[in-house]
């Protein structure tokens, strides 16, 4: 963040603060990355080459984006409809099949316009249910579901691997999801059984402000 580019209205010191952070260390050292792998991708034959490589570019080369806006104060890019959500979500998640024993699959039932902020809060709570999935329940599947009712949004995520009672350990992930659901008046839910764990997310769609929640 420059002196040419004032911080928004909305943003604090605290916003200010991790926007200059984001850009003066994370976007370097992920503008690192994002080049070391094109340059991979381009040994590996290109467009003919590994198709994981080629996943890593395209999801490495997003975040950059993305953390740029980010530090800069503005919206990352932006996801303002259920269906948008999904999609963007099967293309970043085909890597982690490639890359674990873990199939990830979605289902969607209905469509609708989100505000830019709960699309990716949506995406931030997807991704946490997958980390949780693997790093603690061990799971070889992932079924995410999608659903637009009339008076709410409900995300659901199970897995089938190890039930465990959330700890400190996973807790602080599952903590930060409910701060994203209470943004939006909604709330989170955990459960589980031998049979896996269920993560759902269930947000009111009356009063969802087309913009930034309250802060």
């Amino acid at each position: 963040m420059t002196a040419a580019e004032p911080a928004p209205a909305w943003a604090g010191p605290d916003d200010v603060s991790i926007g200059r952070q984001l850009h003066d260390i994370v976007v370097p050292q992920l503008f690192v990355l994002t080049t070391g792998l094109t340059a991979l991708h381009r040994r590996t034959g290109g467009r003919s080459g590994d198709p994981l490589v080629a996943d890593l570019v395209a999801t490495a080369t997003q975040a950059l984006g993305d953390l740029r806006a980010i530090s800069r104060g503005e919206a990352a890019s932006s996801v303002d409809r259920v269906s948008a959500v999904v999609a963007r979500l099967e293309s970043e998640t085909r890597t982690v099949g490639q890359l674990t024993s873990c199939a990830v699959v979605f289902e969607r039932s209905g469509d609708a316009d989100l505000p830019p902020d709960l699309g990716l809060d949506l995406i931030a709570f997807v991704w946490e249910a997958i980390a949780n999935a693997l790093r603690h329940g061990n799971a070889d599947h992932v079924a995410v579901f999608f659903e637009v009712r009339e008076s709410e949004l409900v995300v659901s995520a199970r897995d089938d691997g190890s039930w465990q009672e959330p700890t400190d350990a996973w807790g602080s992930g599952i903590r930060g999801l409910e701060d994203r659901a209470r943004r939006w008046s909604g709330e989170v839910a955990v459960s589980g059984s031998s049979e896996g764990t269920e993560i759902e997310l269930r947000i009111p769609r009356a009063g969802v402000p087309q913009g930034r929640p309250a802060r």
